[in-house]
């Protein structure tokens, strides 16, 4: 019995941990800058080439499902490559990943034909039938307001605004992206009522239309674009999606920027699905979540709950340290339950009193799935370890 707990021990302690230490190096103005490693589920090694510049990228993913992501490397048209792997710690090394003696596997990618136009109010009319060759094609639609207060909506179809970042799983920057998945759609919304529909898929001319029409979900989330610190909003307005979305870049140069808004997907035909939880993409922190407002600050998104200030936004019977709840308008209205508007970004943010935020800490509030594990492992080894004793 005791063989057996023992056995039962060392499985917890060696398959639940699963994280992996990966190289964390990227090129900046034609140098490569390497930190310190990273830990993920998988790393990831990204070659391509910018305007007569190579660029490397190497580091971490954490929050995706790696049963979904082929492993191994993969080139595109534009003679890109990335490659994925959760191996053995560090094995995003070029070397590992190009050896001639022990080469890693190749993963196909797709060929297609796409449609290549760009539609908007203020552009002589296209012609329809252009086509380009590329991995995937791309359906991009922006919904937004100019100056006069006029709705805009421009449509753009292509084989990838960046032809090097066209692969099956999508890690750019550019939208759709980073962390999306190919042949899916997605909407976002996270700047008044501006909205960002990014499409892409697989088979010839599929991007003629709208591929996977995405009907937005039912979830209140706060607004933010821009903002310059956490605990910044956008007056007046919130929106609703399938998701709530808080997501943390760091801009060499520029500093931190969160974005805050709602994110509603059709992934009928992707190989995996979006899933509340904490994500790193490439040192994009993101934060999912599926309660009304829990995208206000990381601690909201944590406990899955709205934080007080919340509280104060949406007409509902639940209350968080003790404050009352008042009655929300919706984003076309016009009141203001805020103060008056800071101007230290132009994203139309407030910051709220620091005196409103909940006591409550959460210890490690941006969790991966490896530590969570390792949380799971702890708890089980004690628990065998206290039945070995009592043998």
């Amino acid at each position: 019995m005791r063989f057996l707990l023992t056995i039962f021990i060392i499985s917890c302690s060696f398959t639940v941990i699963n994280a992996i230490k990966c190289i964390n190096c990227r090129t900046y103005d034609k140098e490569l800058i390497c930190d310190t490693e990273c830990e993920g589920d998988f790393c990831v090694l990204w070659n391509y080439r910018e305007m007569s510049t190579d660029h490397k990228i190497q580091g971490c993913i954490t929050g995706i499902d790696t049963t979904a992501v082929p492993m191994g490397c993969r080139a595109n048209k534009n003679e890109a490559t990335m490659c994925l792997c959760n191996s053995t710690d560090l094995c995003n090394e070029e070397s590992i990943q190009f050896s001639k003696t022990d080469p890693v596997p190749m993963v196909p990618i797709a060929e297609t034909k796409c449609h290549s136009y760009t539609e908007a109010p203020y552009i002589p009319k296209v012609n329809k039938d252009n086509y380009c060759p590329s991995d995937y094609c791309f359906f991009t639609q922006t919904n937004s307001t100019n100056f006069a207060g006029e709705v805009e909506l421009m449509t753009s179809t292509s084989c990838g605004q960046m032809p090097q970042y066209n692969f099956d799983f999508l890690i750019g920057s550019l939208w759709p992206g980073p962390g999306l998945f190919t042949n899916a759609c997605y909407l976002l919304q996270a700047q008044g009522k501006d909205t960002m529909l990014g499409c892409s898929c697989s088979t010839d001319k599929c991007n003629g239309k709208n591929p996977y029409p995405v009907k937005p979900g039912n979830i209140h989330c706060h607004l933010a674009y821009g903002a310059t610190s956490e605990d910044q909003l956008n007056a007046k307005e919130y929106c609703r999606g399938d998701f709530c979305v808080l997501q943390k870049t760091v801009v060499p140069g520029y500093g931190t920027q969160w974005l805050k808004g709602c994110l509603s997907a059709n992934e009928t035909d992707a190989v995996s699905k979006l899933k509340e939880g904490y994500r790193n993409i490439l040192g994009i922190e993101q934060w999912f979540c599926k309660k009304d407002f829990c995208n206000f600050d990381v601690q909201s998104v944590a406990e899955f709950a709205p934080h007080l200030d919340s509280l104060n936004f949406f007409s509902d019977t639940r209350q968080r340290g003790g404050n009352a709840i008042v009655p929300i308008e919706d984003s076309a209205h016009e009141d203001n339950f805020f103060a008056p508007m800071s101007r230290e970004s132009g994203s139309n943010a407030v910051k709220v009193d620091p005196s409103m935020r909940p006591i409550t800490v959460v210890a490690n509030r941006h969790t991966s799935n490896a530590t969570q594990s390792s949380s799971l492992a702890t708890v089980l080894i004690s628990l065998a370890l206290l039945i070995f004793w009592q043998l």
